[in-house]
């Protein structure tokens, strides 16, 4: 009997030390879950831990409750053997050992609740801190496409104000080659003007009330002997204000030119009346004056004065030259066909001063040649 009671007993031993390894593996299942669970995230959702717990532990109770059972089938027998002393003990120390297991097992759970609920604090920290990473992104995502569109935005503007700048150098690079034209013309035309002061004796001076000619060199008695005529513009036409000394014909000279409006060559032939009547010595002392002069309505530009030494001499022999003004109204100078067409187009006013030069020119060397 004894040796039957003390079997018993290492059995009920053995299933306490099993129950124990099953209360192990079940605390090593919830933190392996637990950590899963943690690892996951909130994008995997796993079943709850309180519940496995809750089913663990309704398990635990129904195997408690089954060794209960056992346990008091088996008192029952040993009391029905007559062994209620030996009973009594082994019951005692079976308690106390499992109250001790108990104990431990509540102990146990205690600490995997408390590290359930870091586990729960630290997972709703991560779900904190994931928000707000979600939020910084979606953020950067919305500045980065602004950044873009700015960019976009000043690539255009950069290509806008790259043509922009093209089309203002080439406009600069044309004003500046037009200036160096420019510029050409008028040492051209100085050139001219001094050439003709020079050998000829011409001037060309503008101010007081029209555009005056002065020629020199043409009386071979007195080079210096100055012969002038002087123009103005009225009404579309010109008007001869004076010619000093008066030549034969003027009036016919004046129709001529408001029908042809070619001033080089009325210059010209102003020239050669002075020549001839210089040569004749038929020189009046007086100049004349012809202010009836027919004409036909023409278009007139304004021109300037364009030999600064001729206006230099000018100034030097007229003093109250120097209150003119520098820009005064002249016709247009023409070529030989617009005689035909009155209508035509009107002219800058250097073109038409370059136009009288050339005339001249031509004129001149043609004599000079022939």
């Amino acid at each position: 009997m004894a040796e039957d009671m003390e079997a018993r007993r290492a059995a009920c031993e053995r299933r306490l030390d099993a129950f124990g390894d099953r209360i192990a593996a079940l605390q090593s299942s919830i933190r392996a879950s637990a950590r899963q669970e943690l690892e996951a995230g909130p994008e995997h959702p796993r079943p709850s831990m309180a519940e496995d717990m809750e089913a663990q532990r309704a398990a635990l109770e129904r195997r408690f409750a089954a060794s209960r059972d056992r346990f008091a089938s088996f008192k029952s027998s040993i009391t029905r053997s007559g062994a209620h002393q030996v009973l009594s003990r082994v019951e005692d120390l079976a308690f106390i050992r499992v109250a001790e297991d108990l104990a431990g097992l509540k102990k146990k759970l205690l600490g995997l609740e408390s590290d359930l609920g870091q586990a729960l604090s630290l997972n709703f920290r991560r779900q904190l801190e994931c928000e707000r990473l979600r939020e910084s992104i979606s953020a950067e995502d919305a500045e980065r496409e602004q950044l873009i569109g700015q960019l976009t935005d000043q690539v255009d503007r950069r290509g806008r104000c790259a043509t922009v700048i093209s089309n203002a150098l080439e406009a600069v690079q044309a004003l500046e080659t037009k200036a160096d034209e420019d510029d050409t013309w008028r040492t051209d035309i100085q050139k001219a003007l001094r050439w003709y002061q020079e050998f000829l004796g011409f001037q060309v001076i503008t101010g007081g009330e029209g555009l005056k000619f002065v020629f020199d060199k043409v009386d071979l008695q007195s080079p210096e002997k100055e012969f002038s005529v002087s123009l103005k513009i009225d009404n579309d036409r010109y008007i001869l204000l004076q010619c000093s000394p008066a030549v034969e014909d003027s009036e016919e000279l004046m129709k001529d030119l408001n029908l042809s409006n070619n001033l080089a060559k009325f210059a010209r032939i102003i020239r050669q009346r002075f020549q001839a009547a210089a040569l004749a010595g038929d020189l009046p002392a007086s100049p004349t004056v012809c202010s009836d002069a027919s004409a036909l309505p023409i278009s007139s530009p304004v021109i300037k004065s364009v030999d600064s030494r001729s206006k230099n001499d000018r100034d030097r022999s007229n003093p109250q030259s120097k209150n003119m003004k520098p820009l005064l109204p002249a016709k247009r100078q023409a070529s030989a066909l617009s005689a035909a067409s009155p209508s035509s187009v009107r002219r800058s006013p250097r073109f038409v001063g370059k136009d009288v030069v050339q005339n001249l020119s031509r004129s001149h060397q043609h004599k000079t040649g022939r």
